[in-house]
């Protein structure tokens, strides 16, 4: 399928002769071809006219009979891409978009250095923290005091 936005728009007439064949050659094949134009000598070239006027069709001319079709294309039957076949494609990327790859991989180191001096730099904060706490009182003694009872008007 084709679809010319304006073909024949800034060529002169030889050009402009020579687009609506090739355009011509293209459906007589069996292709859709839309072209979309204010001319109306291109609009006749095709095969069918359909007018349109603030976004509605207004009008729709069929000047000649559409182009018939010789044979039945078959259509094309999807096929799984093999694993030698995408590492292949990978390679072909990776070489040429050398730039943009060396980025990526630029940007995801140092996001994954991040991370990982992050994460030990809390352990450490957290190791440093919790052993200052130790070193100023002994987790492991027990320290029993006798609990006194005041009630809320007397004076300590």
């Amino acid at each position: 399928m084709i679809i010319a936005d304006e073909p024949t728009g800034a060529l002169d007439s030889q050009n402009t002769e020579e687009v609506l064949q090739i355009l011509n050659q293209i459906a007589a094949q069996g292709r859709l071809v839309i072209a979309v134009t204010h001319s109306q000598h291109a609009a006749e070239a095709g095969t069918r006219i359909v007018h349109l006027a603030d976004g509605k069709i207004d009008g729709d001319e069929r000047l000649k009979p559409a182009y018939q079709i010789d044979k039945v294309v078959s259509p094309i039957k999807p096929q799984q891409l093999s694993w030698i076949n995408s590492l292949k494609d990978a390679y072909k990327h990776f070489k040429y978009h050398k730039g943009r790859n060396a980025l990526i991989i630029a940007g995801t180191a140092i996001g994954l250095f991040s991370v990982i001096l992050f994460s030990g730099l809390g352990t450490g904060v957290n190791k440093y923290v919790d052993n200052q706490v130790n070193s100023l009182v002994n987790p492991t003694a027990i320290t029993v005091t006798r609990h006194v009872k005041t009630s809320g008007n007397q004076q300590q």
